[in-house]
């Protein structure tokens, strides 16, 4: 999977005008910003799309906070990269559970090539001061754990965004999927964003911008399988392989025929807001099967060459399955393996954490955890103070860090 993305997109001016030197706190320089910028899609919702556009939205990918999580009971103590293997059993793959489905990749991307993603981080002014609510650290001793760990807590009205991206043969990246998550008081809402959302939505696109679509049998074969009503799809059943059962679901699976036109894929892509898709269904059976997104076995298309989001029911209670495991013990999911750790991130969230590149343990050696100082500078990273920090703010979320 691509996780470092510098794109060759062409840079607007509106973009250009946000990367002044008294711009908000920002993880990436000025021009990464605008790179990073120009990968989203426009959205149809007006309060995502603002958050988007908004300067004082974080911006980082995989370089800026690089995944790893926390070990606390064994002998190497500290924070480790997720890829480095810090299990002495040679029979462990990985040594710890973050490069395992369901934890290593974002949700439908497993397995699947020419991806990666941008994500940002919106945090939400405090209505007395004007000022950006920062994020509180605390330490606690966690279950299975010898010794404090590291907890942290969003204040309510955080949002968390990933754009999904193809890369295609033109060399060209293009999003195809924007993901929300939303902090409220004691839980967290979702949402999912989408160019279509029926195969019908698609169908209808494609005739519109194709006059003679009739005469190219690529297009042909595509739009008839998008208008079929009853097809006879496979069943196939998507789990991860541990005794404690994190994601377990059927889904029937709609591969696309190709497309052929790599012109108007980016027409479909780049030249449509993109809207809503929570609780939509692409494709529901007599039987009442169900899948939620296309996938497909052709290059150049909407969404990338196996692509596992029909799976994935977009729902608030469906997302939580997996986010609900951030910073659990590996040994919550299987007690009998000499794997290490923590599922990284924290408070529901997967791709963020506070510490210091410094502090990362590259090669499995303990280092002595610190807290990244760049967010410490800005104001928006504290310790969290139980008589400043409350709720409706900092609200807990019981099934969360346990």
């Amino acid at each position: 999977m691509w996780r470092i993305l510098w794109a060759g997109a062409t840079v607007t001016a509106l973009f250009t005008t946000m990367c002044r030197a008294d711009e908000p706190f920002q993880l990436v320089s000025a021009e990464r910003g605008v790179e990073l910028r120009a990968h989203c899609p426009q959205l149809a919702d007006e309060e995502m799309q603002a958050i988007l556009m908004d300067p004082a939205t974080i911006f980082y990918t995989d370089e800026e906070v690089p995944p790893c999580y926390q070990e606390w009971d064994g002998g190497l103590r500290g924070i480790h990269s997720v890829h480095y293997n810090i299990s002495a059993n040679r029979q462990e793959r990985f040594g710890n559970g973050n490069r395992e489905f369901p934890w290593a990749d974002t949700g439908g991307l497993t397995d699947v090539d020419n991806v990666g993603t941008v994500r940002f981080l919106f945090l939400p002014l405090d209505p007395a001061t004007r000022e950006r609510l920062p994020i509180v650290w605390y330490r606690k001793t966690f279950l299975r754990d010898a010794e404090p760990g590291y907890g942290w807590r969003f204040p309510a009205g955080t949002v968390f965004g990933e754009v999904l991206l193809m890369h295609h043969s033109d060399e060209r990246w293009r999003p195809f999927e924007v993901r929300i998550r939303q902090r409220e008081t004691d839980d967290w809402d979702i949402d999912v964003f989408r160019p279509f959302s029926t195969p019908q939505e698609l169908a209808t696109a494609i005739r519109g911008r194709i006059e003679d679509w009739r005469d190219v049998a690529e297009l042909q074969s595509l739009v008839t399988h998008l208008d079929a009503t009853s097809l006879d799809l496979p069943l196939q059943t998507l789990e991860n392989e541990h005794p404690t059962v994190v994601f377990r679901e059927t889904a029937m699976v709609d591969s696309l025929p190709t497309i052929g036109n790599l012109e108007l894929v980016d027409q479909l892509l780049r030249h449509r807001p993109f809207h809503s898709v929570r609780g939509e269904e692409w494709r529901r059976d007599d039987s009442g099967n169900v899948t939620y997104a296309p996938t497909t076995e052709a290059d150049d298309h909407i969404i990338p060459r196996g692509y596992r989001g029909g799976f994935i029911e977009i729902s608030r209670s469906s997302c939580m399955r997996c986010h609900e495991t951030a910073n659990r013990h590996v040994r919550d999911f299987q007690a009998s393996r000499d794997w290490y750790g923590r599922i990284r991130g924290g408070d529901g969230i997967f791709s963020f954490h506070p510490f210091s590149l410094e502090s990362i343990s590259p090669n499995g050696y303990s280092m002595p955890p610190q807290l990244n100082p760049k967010w410490e500078a800005a104001g928006l990273l504290l310790p969290y103070d139980p008589d400043r920090h409350q709720p409706p703010s900092y609200g807990v979320i019981e099934t969360l860090d346990k």
